[in-house]
């Protein structure tokens, strides 16, 4: 029996019993048994209101794989969060409405808990009275300002730069190669459980909100994890521990599934329980690309995937230990239905199949990046929402995406969260450059973010380049640019020019006699829009002018060699590589004078002058790729 049909019996019989017990309430109360009448009057109520409760879950759609432990879970926490979600837009609101005094206020409080630490001790931070003072004081910093406070409290030291305990670290994938440790504290583990619960309230507003009893997928690869001298766990942002119960009751894929390690693996698992449940009501990827690589995954794959839900078993082929493969095999059963339902679905074609294969589904909570959502608009997920909810790094969550129904994201700021100033593009390159305050800058300019943040950082010049774009309530509303420095980023994996440039230096120094001419690279999304055709697999495509190297001279090489250099360089490639989310890069040499023709193509298309030209080392235009795969040797 459904647990539809289960709760429409559970209704029945709590309602008959409480309407028995109401007429033994009233036969006490004729008896005078006036404290027996209360406690039947309460178990009554009890009872009628759990009949309530069970008839509801009774009507709503409901994913089948639940337990009853899992059921009631997600059914309190999200009736628990919708109760909430108001009392929270009011704060918000109010905080929007006066951000600088929600700026003070969050100064105050990091000043409480940091003035004693040696960092603030040092900076004298209890003699910071407010934004101002901040801002005139204390100078601008870099991670490495902070990178010996960080080891030494991942060491176990306390009392170094935060006043709170330390619960994980984070580490980013850093923009030089080198990941950065970044604390998690007790009171930032609140602000990532609001940016997967509340935030996504906007998004049901405009499009619908799921019903409680809903599960979504889940995309997610075991991370590598390591621990600190302290016995901390580091980790990326985006971890789900064993006893993260909250994110295993909402997400459909048994607990074993989120212990894969290996890219196609894991999401090979997560869509095939999702796919078993024609009631999934969201889908949650950190990125676009994920989402896209996942629907290209079911079309080169649906036979198979129709073959394990049709026969109750996983695919043996799949390469996972046999722990895993039990525990997730004993959550299958045969469904045969559900697979002549889907392969009448994939019959009709791909296009705008995610609302096919889940007729309840409402959106998709992802973060756009390397132009996947027009790819996927286009394709696999026409007419259904993707919401990019939230503006979130490793050391912070930055907005919130109030308008969901705008194509181009963009976030009002957190401002009970961090204490941001502004730097302007033109003085980004500045050691010490004049920043502003969140009231003193202005629509349709251009900034660098400078963050004060729960994490311990003070002033802390991320990166990240973003466009003020308006005005909400009195809070500025950003929208992301560019991240300085940034070259490759196809899985938050952040490769800079800088790195590429090294990387392509020592590459060459393996090729005796050869001199390099010039070299450009792209990524391969953009491959796929133009006759390179597409691929479950993403990577980069370099492309390399030499001299004194003969086009057939071990050119079949250049691919592993060039890949074992990059992966020395960065840690988080060499990690993607390994857990197969990025393939091996593609490295083509080109003909003598290709970046000649590459100069001439850009002027005569473009604003930029001879005079002005600079070699891109980005190709971001699908005719620019064109003309470079056209010169391969």
């Amino acid at each position: 029996m459904e647990w539809g049909g289960r709760f429409r019996l559970a209704g029945t019989v709590l309602a008959f019993v409480g309407a028995w017990l109401i007429r033994l309430l009233v036969d006490s109360a004729n008896m005078g048994l006036y404290m027996r009448s209360c406690l039947l009057g309460l178990v009554a109520s009890l009872l009628l209101l759990a009949s309530v409760f069970a008839f509801h879950m009774s009507i709503i759609p409901c994913s089948p794989d639940h337990t009853l432990p899992s059921l009631l879970r997600c059914y309190v926490s999200n009736q628990v969060y919708s109760l909430r979600y108001p009392f929270i837009k009011a704060k918000l609101r109010r905080e929007w409405r006066s951000p600088q005094r929600a700026q003070e206020t969050f100064l105050r409080q990091l000043i409480a808990r940091d003035a004693e630490t040696e960092y603030g001790l040092k900076f004298r931070l209890g003699d910071i009275e407010n934004v101002a003072e901040l801002q005139r004081k204390h100078p601008l910093t870099s991670y490495e300002d902070y990178r010996e406070y960080m080891q030494r409290l991942a060491d176990g030291e306390r009392g170094v730069c935060v006043g709170e305990e330390v619960v994980r670290f984070g580490i980013t994938s850093g923009t030089t190669g080198v990941g950065k440790l970044i604390p998690i504290v007790a009171s930032r583990t609140n602000v990532i459980w609001f940016s997967l619960s509340e935030v996504v309230f906007p998004a049901n507003e405009a499009f619908g909100r799921p019903s409680p009893l809903q599960r979504r997928c889940t995309l997610y690869c075991k991370p590598t994890l390591n621990q600190t001298k302290s016995g901390r766990v580091v980790s990326p942002l985006f971890f789900v521990s064993p006893s993260d119960q909250f994110t295993l009751d909402m997400s459909n894929t048994p607990p074993a599934g989120f212990q894969i390690s290996t890219d196609f693996e894991a999401n090979y698992v997560h869509l095939l329980f999702a796919l078993r449940d024609r009631h999934i009501g969201t889908f949650l990827a950190p990125f676009t690309a994920l989402v896209y690589r996942a629907m290209k995954l079911i079309e080169d794959n649906w036979q198979t995937l129709l073959d394990d839900i049709t026969k109750g078993r996983l695919n043996p082929e799949l390469a996972i230990s046999d722990e895993i493969r039990r525990d997730l095999n004993a959550a299958l059963s045969p469904n045969p239905e559900r697979a002549g339902e889907l392969r009448a679905e994939f019959s009709k074609g791909f296009v705008g199949i995610v609302s096919r294969m889940w007729p309840n589904f409402k959106h998709i909570f992802s973060v756009e990046m390397g132009g996947f959502r027009t790819k996927l608009d286009k394709t696999y997920t026409k007419g259904t929402p993707i919401y990019q909810g939230i503006y979130m790094c490793t050391e912070t969550c930055i907005g919130m995406n109030l308008w969901p129904t705008d194509p181009q994201a963009k976030y009002s700021l957190l401002v009970n969260e961090n204490i941001y100033e502004f730097i302007r593009e033109e003085n980004c390159k500045d050691e010490n450059p004049q920043t502003l305050l969140i009231d003193e800058v202005e629509v349709g300019q251009t900034y660098e973010l400078v963050l004060t943040t729960r994490c311990g950082l003070y002033r802390y010049r991320n990166g990240d380049v973003v466009k003020v774009v308006g005005i909400h309530e009195k809070c500025p509303v950003i929208k992301f640019e560019y991240r300085k420095a940034e070259l490759l980023n196809l899985r938050s994996e952040k490769v800079t020019a800088v790195t590429m440039q090294t990387v392509v230096q020592e590459f060459m120094s393996q090729l005796p006699g050869a001199r390099l001419v010039n070299w450009t690279c792209a990524e391969s999304p953009l491959l796929s829009d133009t006759k390179g055709g597409d691929s479950y697999e993403i990577f980069y495509l370099v492309f390399i002018e030499v001299e004194n190297v003969s086009p057939l001279e071990n050119t079949t090489e250049w691919a592993p060699k060039f890949d074992q250099v990059l992966r020395r360089h960065h840690h988080f490639y060499n990690y993607l590589r390994n857990s197969a989310t990025l393939a091996m890069a593609h490295v083509h040499q080109v003909k003598p004078g290709s970046f000649d023709k590459l100069k001439e193509f850009i002027v005569a298309n473009s604003s930029a002058s001879v005079n002005q030209f600079k070699s891109p080392r980005k190709l971001r235009d699908t005719d620019v790729l064109e003309l470079m795969m056209s010169h391969i040797m």
